[in-house]
């Protein structure tokens, strides 16, 4: 008995049997932000003159769109337009067809339209991208130095002073599950150190205590449903604090005086970060 006969039988007897049937797959998808879903839908039993899918953002529900489910030797490349497609639309509709949603960035709802029978709802999830959306350090140099504690925009920072400690927070566009910097530019010979983070809401927090040298850190990340940051690169130049440079200024050469002679000696001293005392030493006979 052919698939008609038996559901003309099936209606005869009041069962809920239709000529047509249509499913279609997935009914649930899962994709990262930028990716396409291919949306099969396929029809049985009598063909059909048209099937679409309806689709609309969740963020905003009322606005649907639609487009036709074509067979798949109909349907030609995405760049085409919509209205080249349909002319390749064959009067009537049986087995497969198919369509597909591409480069999206939000999740949706959709709807396939074809046959009798209203067909359950379908989503897609778009699984957003993980980005840095702003940063900044909070600087405090050594006590010693005198020098007030900054707060430095953007991923260089300059003028460390030597011994500071660098906070580094970081702002990201929503929240991670774990978070790592690390230093890529130090000696082959030394172990790679990975700095612990802290994360709170959509910030990452690093402190780094008692800086010495300059470095090229990386900043990864990674949220919950597994989506990673693209790895960011973060620089720090450290200023040394280097030796105060001392000349003589009088007397220019050696000299021989008197025991009465006065002597009048001069030093020019100067340092990066300032002079905070000077003097000489000096032996007088034994």
């Amino acid at each position: 008995m052919s698939s008609e006969l038996r559901t003309a039988a099936g209606r005869m007897l009041l069962l809920p049997w239709q000529y047509t049937q249509v499913t279609f797959e997935p009914q649930q998808a899962t994709v990262k932000h930028g990716e396409s879903v291919l949306i099969k839908a396929e029809i049985t039993g009598r063909p059909i003159a048209a099937a679409r899918l309806r689709y609309a953002t969740k963020s905003n529900p009322a606005e649907w769109t639609t487009i036709d489910l074509l067979p798949a030797d109909a349907v030609i490349s995405e760049e085409k337009e919509f209205a080249e497609q349909t002319e390749k639309q064959p009067e009537l509709l049986h087995g497969t067809v198919q369509t597909k949603l591409t480069n999206l960035k939000e999740d949706l709802i959709f709807e396939v339209v074809a046959g009798p029978a209203q067909l359950p709802p379908g989503n897609i999830r778009v699984l957003q991208p993980l980005t840095l959306k702003d940063s900044h350090a909070v600087i405090t140099p050594p006590k010693y130095t005198k020098k007030s504690g900054v707060i430095s925009e953007g991923k260089d920072f300059k003028n460390v002073w030597e011994g500071s400690r660098v906070e580094l927070h970081f702002g990201l566009n929503r929240t991670a599950a774990a978070a790592s910097l690390r230093r890529i530019d130090g000696p082959k010979d030394k172990p790679t150190v990975e700095h612990p983070s802290v994360i709170k809401d959509k910030e990452l927090t690093f402190d780094l205590d008692n800086l010495r040298e300059s470095g090229t850190y990386e900043l990864t990340a990674v949220a919950a449903d597994e989506v990673e940051l693209k790895p960011e690169r973060i620089k720090i130049q450290v200023t040394l604090d280097r030796k105060p440079n001392v000349n003589w200024v009088m007397p220019e050469e050696q000299l021989e005086v008197t025991p009465t002679t006065e002597v009048t000696m001069s030093i020019a001293a100067k340092d990066d970060l300032g002079i905070h005392k000077a003097g000489i030493a000096y032996q007088v006979g034994n």
